[in-house]
């Protein structure tokens, strides 16, 4: 619908402010929103990879339980960083 009238030019502006506005607010919660995908995969990531190189050594009388535990932790970390990683893929896509 077209105004008009003498605040027609000044709506027009507020308008297009207005969509500015939202549109550098979505950019930025995009940003914000991947960087933490990266984030959180990476963490995942060497979380998997720390247990990995640090998790088996230690303690000889709760050897068995701690390799099961740091082996299941391990496979729970590098799910984990997949899932984010293709969520980030996706995410990007749209």
């Amino acid at each position: 619908m077209i105004q008009q009238g003498p605040g027609a030019d000044n709506k027009l502006h507020q308008n297009y402010n207005q969509k500015q506005e939202i549109e550098k607010d979505q950019k930025l919660t995009e940003k914000v929103t991947v960087g933490a995908l990266w984030l959180f995969a990476a963490l995942c990531v060497l979380s998997f990879l720390g247990k990995l190189i640090f998790g088996y050594s230690g303690l000889t009388a709760f050897r068995a339980p701690l390799m099961i535990m740091s082996g299941l932790y391990g496979i729970f970390c590098l799910l984990m960083a997949v899932f984010f990683l293709i969520s980030l893929i996706f995410y990007r896509g749209k």
